[in-house]
């Protein structure tokens, strides 16, 4: 008899669960010669000299903030299924990323603690040459998102000894020589504790588990620590797209469309923004096939301009059921 009534909980309780009502998406975005992907980092940077960069503000041209993700859905018309940002996969000069433990580190018995060189292979190249597809933190709400132009926040978070404006990771003879801003310990670590649980911010030893924030995936690229090949991200989604006819991407200039009262709202696209990647069912840009595969949907997005850029896309649009037979 006892086992009967552990039996029946048992049942009870997984048959009072809900089903889930969203969908997945699983992608690669990749990009062809002659493509710039440092334009895709979003908030914007611009690389300079031995490993340097600048940082846009909004109203800058070409300035983009952010990535949203729309679909066009018959009877509903245009919902935005995602916010996300493309970020370095590491930045090596963040102050969140400056009193990083070498626990790789030989012992050398001095006793001291050693912090990571960021300036050291590979980190200057994953800085350059791997995207990462993060989530996108909301705006207006102070230092918990302080931004990505860490030159210009982390000034208060600086040391007194500091004397380096703009760090860099230059060579001299094939040697890196790590010219760095010296921080506060004590201060960085309050200020790194109190960010956003959505602001991104890379992890040296596992990509996949940041430090910060959410990631996605990688944008398609060759691994500059293996050669190898490398890439792909998959986004849930709280809406469940039967009916979807276009599927794009809009690269928004607009901090605001990210704040506490809007990011999560389903707004229509904002008018200053680029629509950057599109597909349609039947329509002129990328392609959006139901019929592919049983059980999900697959489709292209590609550049309405004929940029060198793409969006490849399998949809698991009915997560309630496994309408797949093996």
């Amino acid at each position: 008899m006892k086992n009967i009534w552990i039996y029946l909980l048992v049942v009870l309780t997984f048959s009072c669960q809900e089903p889930y009502h969203g969908s997945r998406i699983v992608a690669n975005i990749y990009y062809g010669t002659g493509f710039d992907e440092q334009t895709l980092i979003a908030p914007t940077r611009t690389p300079g000299f031995n490993n340097t960069f600048t940082y846009g503000t909004p109203g800058d041209p070409g300035y983009v903030d952010h990535y949203e993700l729309y679909a066009g859905i018959d009877g509903l018309g245009t919902v935005r299924l995602k916010n996300f940002l493309i970020r370095p996969a590491l930045e090596n000069h963040h102050p969140c990323m400056q009193f990083i433990e070498d626990t790789v580190r030989v012992d050398d018995g001095d006793g001291q603690v050693h912090y990571l060189n960021m300036c050291s292979y590979p980190f200057p190249d994953l800085n350059r040459d791997l995207l990462a597809i993060v989530s996108a933190p909301p705006t207006g709400i102070g230092t918990a998102n302080p931004g990505y132009n860490f030159l210009d926040w982390g000034q208060d978070l600086q040391s007194a000894e500091n004397t380096v404006e703009i760090p860099s990771c230059r060579t001299v003879d094939g040697t890196p020589v790590e010219e760095k801003i010296i921080y506060d310990q004590e201060a960085v670590t309050a200020y790194c504790s109190q960010l956003h649980k959505d602001y991104y911010v890379g992890n040296p030893y596992q990509l996949t588990s940041p430090l910060n924030g959410e990631f996605y995936g990688l944008v398609d690229t060759l691994d500059p620590r293996t050669g190898l090949a490398t890439g792909g991200f998959s986004f849930t989604i709280q809406y469940k797209i039967e009916n979807i006819s276009s599927l794009f991407v809009v690269a928004d200039p607009d901090p605001e469309r990210l704040s506490e009262d809007n990011i999560n709202e389903n707004i229509p696209p904002n008018p200053e923004g680029k629509i950057i990647l599109i597909s349609e069912l039947g329509g002129n840009f990328g392609y959006l096939d139901k019929n592919m595969f049983e059980g999900t949907w697959h489709g292209i997005m590609e550049s309405p301009i004929g940029d060198g850029l793409w969006f490849e896309y399998t949809i698991f649009y009915d997560m309630d059921k496994d309408s797949v037979y093996f």
